[in-house]
């Protein structure tokens, strides 16, 4: 589970990303994502992004579980 400071940062930068019009994963992705990434456990992880970071901090959280 995620920490509650970390999940603070995501929650404004989802509504920055809103505000400013970024395109982000939805709350749904994101859960979908960290259920492949923690089922899965991968050693190494390539994220292009081009956005504000917001499925990285999604990818990294589920890696430190």
């Amino acid at each position: 589970m995620m920490q509650k400071p970390r999940q603070q940062f995501l929650k404004e930068l989802k509504a920055y990303g809103i505000k400013m019009n970024i395109p982000n994963i939805s709350e749904q992705t994101a859960e979908i994502l960290q259920f492949f990434i923690s089922m899965h456990r991968p050693k190494n992880v390539l994220e292009i992004g081009a956005a504000n970071g917001y499925s990285t901090i999604h990818i990294a959280s589920a890696l430190e579980e």
